[in-house]
């Protein structure tokens, strides 16, 4: 919605904005984050994927871009990757004026967790691809830090997982599989979903 209506706004007002910024509001950026994707934007011409590690060590990557295979650049503070299919975490993102004219806005449909995911799918399909950013952005506390221990819960407490956003949202995984794997594969993943939220030990929170 804040796209679109921001979009409105520029032309409304004859202007033409060069990027739009998704920055997730529990990262701890460094001081020159924000300086680094934009010359990384400038050099690439294409959306930049901010790469943060799990804790101010440094030591592993947490958020970033991904390729299919799992392959998670590391920054080298010289280059940027290229990562030609693949995902994307929108902790944060630069989209160029021109990729947000061939791809258009992220998709509104979700609760919460699926809206980087999808649109990096949106830019593999399209045949863009997307460039992991060349240093470290900052750091950021990975999910798999934030499991909630599900043991002896009731089924109450497990069904309310499946509409929970930061649970294991039953829609908000349907409808991902749907757009951009067909009908099998969504009915698949649901049942998976469904299966995790009843038996699994563990669950985010």
């Amino acid at each position: 919605l804040a796209w679109d209506k921001e979009v409105e706004s520029e032309k409304a007002a004859g202007r033409n904005y060069d990027f739009f910024m998704w920055l997730n509001d529990d990262v701890h950026l460094k001081n020159d984050a924000i300086e680094n994707v934009l010359d990384d934007c400038e050099r690439t011409k294409g959306v930049v994927v901010g790469t943060f590690a799990a804790d101010d060590a440094y030591s592993e990557v947490c958020y970033s871009a991904k390729r299919f295979d799992g392959f998670r650049p590391v920054p080298d503070g010289k280059e940027c990757v290229k990562i030609e299919r693949g995902y994307l975490n929108g902790n944060l993102l630069l989209v160029p004026h021109d990729v947000y004219d061939k791809v258009g806005p992220i998709y509104g449909g979700y609760s919460h967790g699926f809206g980087d995911y999808d649109y990096g799918m949106m830019l593999t399909r399209a045949g863009l691809g997307f460039w992991s950013s060349s240093h470290w952005c900052g750091w950021c506390e990975c999910e798999a830090s934030r499991v909630r221990d599900m043991r002896g819960a009731t089924l109450r407490e497990r069904l309310a997982l499946l509409r929970n956003p930061r649970g294991r949202p039953l829609r908000d995984t349907f409808i991902y599989r749907y757009r951009h794997w067909g009908l099998l594969r969504a009915l698949v993943s649901s049942a998976h979903v469904i299966w995790m939220a009843l038996f699994s030990k563990t669950a985010f929170r």
